[in-house]
């Protein structure tokens, strides 16, 4: 198998340099002179030293970088206040940084594309955010079966980076999602069924550790790192770079296409076949499948009152419709556009403004299961009338079928993954996403979407199509995405942390998901320090 092969056998070529195995004693004792010179603690003590060491790059409140760096979040929810912004230029600078704020147990987190619709998982309020927009750098492989990324990347530019090689990468799905979220989330893509998650691609990691020290993990470095990498989220490190296996494509054909509430009960009858049969025709095929909800129009928002269906789907290949989806394609609808064109030109206009209002995400996992998912439909299409005083409020249910295949890949790899997804059978892991322009209506907003995802999840349990899976990267901030994981990978990911992170840094001091189960709407909060 071609990435087996990468992961465990063609590192030796890759132009990789491992770290120092400790932090360098002068650069720790400069930055303990610095912390004895000042009476400050926390986020005080660490933005009057890391003034100090990169003055240019340390930004306060009331600078335009310092707006500039803390409001660039997708969802107006993730807009906190830090203490200061650093925006560090290295893999080194970003060690000083770790080592003066664990120095000084300051609040801090890190923000790559700011797609994180929970709460302090990558901003703070009060901490010092670390602003990764210097990040960007793009190397492809002699070889042009790798690609090095840095963190601070979207996926747009990514692949419009390595579309004149006619490469792709297994990654996000639409324009500005950041790379380093997603992928340490396990990161979902148009191309999973084939290639597997976003995490199964990554060939290897720099990740600065909370020591300050630079490591290169990968299948013959630091392999326990490595594997906790990948799904395990914020609770290890800073990843400065990722190394992605690339694949030859360049081209792929492309479709999206809109439908009407008449068109539901086809939809969902395409829907569930696809789910269950889909690799069986092409396993090189991938879809998003949403059912978007405005219960009231008002002036401000843009989208038509009612139910629109909404499908997205990509195919490795150039036949401008896929026979894999001809359910799909059969539907009548309101707006179709199929193309074969490269995978930047396709995600290009699927973008996602910043700050354009609330955002909550929320899931839950199933087994495939056609009169499953036409009671949730129905339970769910009900509870948003509940929902029509609220100004610019719509909802989206998706779903987003997991294929055998998709969890082969880890299987077979060499290496695994933190998740060890059973694959005998299909899945369908669906989440419920919801927006909104108030923040005043934060708190029944969050209430009715907890509340109808709870209620679809335990008519699941009742028929026996639910799973425990909950997937970080669509998890609402009360849920725990680790504890759905096999009980034996948890403990490992906790040992492992104990291994490079024994003060827990990055789970003390930062907010996001952790293994403990404080989820980002607590962890990051200064009462919990």
């Amino acid at each position: 198998m071609f990435l087996r092969k990468l992961l465990l056998g063609g590192l030796a070529s890759f132009p990789f340099v491992r770290g120092d195995s400790s932090f360098p004693p002068s650069e720790l004792a400069k930055i303990k002179s610095l912390q004895s010179s000042t009476s400050a603690t926390g986020s005080d003590c660490a933005c009057n030293i890391l003034t100090k060491l990169f003055e240019d790059r340390l930004h306060q409140s009331g600078s335009e970088v310092y707006t500039a760096e803390s409001t660039h979040y997708w969802n107006s929810r993730g807009t906190l206040l830090p203490r200061c912004v650093f925006i560090p230029m290295s893999a080194d600078e970003v060690a000083q940084a770790v080592v003066t704020l664990g120095l000084c147990k300051s609040q801090f987190a890190v923000r790559g594309g700011g797609h994180m619709p929970v709460p302090g998982a990558a901003n703070t309020d009060g901490g010092v955010l670390i602003a990764m927009s210097s990040f960007k750098e793009v190397k492809v492989a002699e070889d042009e079966q790798s690609v090095d990324a840095g963190a601070g990347l979207d996926w747009h530019e990514l692949y419009s980076a390595i579309e004149p090689h006619g490469l792709i990468v297994v990654g996000g799905r639409l324009k500005t999602i950041g790379i380093a979220g997603l992928t340490l989330g396990g990161g979902i893509s148009y191309l999973t069924s084939k290639y597997g998650f976003a995490m199964d691609n990554v060939l290897a990691y720099e990740v600065v550790t909370a020591s300050g020290v630079i490591i290169t993990a990968s299948a013959t470095s630091d392999l326990d790192l490595f594997w906790a990498l990948k799904g395990g989220g914020n609770n290890f490190g800073i990843v400065t770079k990722f190394t992605f296996a690339a694949y030859k494509a360049p081209k792929v054909s492309t479709g999206l296409a809109f439908h009407t509430e008449a068109d539901v009960d086809q939809y969902i009858t395409a829907l569930a076949n696809f789910a269950n049969h889909h690799e069986e025709i092409d396993s090189g095929a991938g879809g998003i499948f949403v059912l978007l909800v405005v219960p009231q129009k008002s002036e401000s928002q843009p989208l038509q009152q009612g139910v629109t269906v909404m499908v997205r789907t990509v195919q490795i290949g150039e036949v401008e419709k896929p026979a894999v989806f001809e359910n799909f394609t059969a539907l009548p609808n309101v707006f179709s556009q199929y193309a074969v064109s490269s995978l930047a030109e396709f995600v290009e206009p699927l973008d996602s403004a910043y700050q354009a209002g609330s955002e909550i995400f929320g899931t839950h996992s199933m087994l495939v299961d056609e009169a499953a998912i036409r009671r949730m439909w129905k339970t769910f299409l009900a509870a948003t009338e509940k929902m029509k005083h609220i100004p610019d409020f719509c909802t989206a249910f998706t779903f987003q079928p997991i294929s055998q295949s998709a969890a082969k890949v880890a299987k077979t790899n060499g290496v695994g993954n933190t998740w060890d997804i059973d694959d005998s059978k299909p899945y369908l892991w669906w989440i419920i996403s919801t927006h909104w322009a108030n923040s005043s209506n934060d708190d029944e907003v969050i209430a009715w979407q907890t509340n109808i995802r709870e209620e679809l999840h335990a008519a699941n349990v009742e028929a026996g199509v639910a799973l425990d899976f909950v997937y970080m990267n669509d998890a609402a901030d009360d849920q725990d995405p680790f504890a759905g994981l096999p009980s034996a990978n948890l403990e490992r990911l906790k040992k492992i942390r104990a291994q490079y992170d024994p003060d827990l840094v990055f789970t003390d001091l930062v907010g996001g998901f952790k293994l403990d189960g404080k989820s980002g709407s607590t962890a990051w909060k200064k009462d919990e320090l």
